[in-house]
């Protein structure tokens, strides 16, 4: 007789599952909505963790005195860049010396307005000169305000001498070319009259235009020395532009009010909480099937029959 407790465990593992599989039914669940499935899934049970794993999740960086109260208050301001001494003097002394060149070309200028064609063409430099005067003296007041450390924007500068120094290079050019001719116009000097006596024209000379050529040549001069100082000006101007924006273009690194940092926790494997929301559509029925009761037997398989409880311990 086989043990009883091996013959009742084996009577409920082996139990007889019926020939026929039963279906579940295909009652469909009512939809539910989003809210409703964010509910189930913050009810349902999940991994966890032992708080005293976590350690310190947050710790900000040491600060100085002070930095606490005025990094709200901080502005970002463009970077600075050195001028070289040397260039600044430079800068300074023909910013000068165009002064003084427009000052001279200005009194040249109204020694020629009486003369007929070449007064015309001395009074188109005019322009130039109480343009770039004023520039001049613009540059140097602005230095001196700032305590000579730095003057109007180097972008500024380009605009302005590209305009200066094209329009003296246009003037003094044709006044150059006029200087070299200038012993052509000597008829203007002369003034005729028709006589009738002798049936032609007596000229008589009046040294007016002649006597004004070193003015002019002296005129074309200095239009051409603003024209060198402002080229010289643009062209550093440009230079001073360009390591401007370079050092705009270079990253800056900032830090406002002293960011945190994140400490590690307690060494191990920490397995985070997961969640798992409610099936979507409707699950697939499985069939179970349970292999028939054998019959017969040599008496040392075992039982798959249930039996009463009064039979078992007969």
């Amino acid at each position: 007789m086989a043990p009883e407790s091996s013959t009742q465990t084996d009577v409920e593992r082996n139990a007889p599952s019926p020939s026929n599989p039963t279906f579940p039914s295909n009652a469909q669940h009512p939809a539910q909505t989003f809210a409703q499935q964010q509910q189930e899934q913050q009810q349902q049970p999940g991994f966890q963790q032992d708080p005293r794993s976590y350690g310190p999740p947050y710790a900000p960086y040491p600060q100085p005195a002070g930095t606490a109260a005025t990094g709200a208050n901080q502005q970002w301001a463009p970077p600075r860049v050195e001028e070289p001494k040397a260039w600044m003097i430079t800068k300074l002394t023909l910013h000068g010396l165009n002064i003084l060149s427009c000052i001279i070309g200005l009194g040249l200028t109204g020694a020629l307005r009486s003369v007929q064609t070449l007064g015309l063409i001395a009074l188109g430099a005019c322009p130039i000169f109480v343009v770039a005067i004023i520039w001049s003296i613009a540059e140097i007041l602005t230095r001196f305000g700032r305590k000579w450390k730095a003057g109007i924007h180097p972008g500024a500068h380009v605009a302005v001498s590209l305009l200066i120094w094209l329009g003296a290079a246009v003037v003094g050019g044709l006044e150059s070319t006029l200087s070299s001719y200038y012993s052509s116009f000597d008829y203007l000097d002369e003034d005729c009259e028709y006589d009738p006596d002798v049936r032609r024209y007596v000229c008589t000379s009046s040294d007016k235009v002649s006597s004004k050529r070193a003015l002019f040549v002296a005129l074309s001069v200095f239009t051409c020395l603003v024209w060198l100082w402002h080229f010289i000006l643009f062209v550093g101007a440009c230079i001073d532009t360009q390591k401007r924006n370079a050092a705009m273009r270079k990253p800056v690194t900032m830090v406002f009010g002293g960011p945190g940092y994140w400490v590690p926790g307690a060494q191990g494997f920490q397995q985070m909480p997961q969640y798992y929301g409610p099936p979507q559509g409707q699950s697939i029925p499985m069939q179970h099937w349970a292999p028939p009761p054998t019959e017969g037997g040599n008496g040392k398989e075992p039982m798959t029959m249930a039996q009463p409880a009064a039979q078992r311990y007969a």
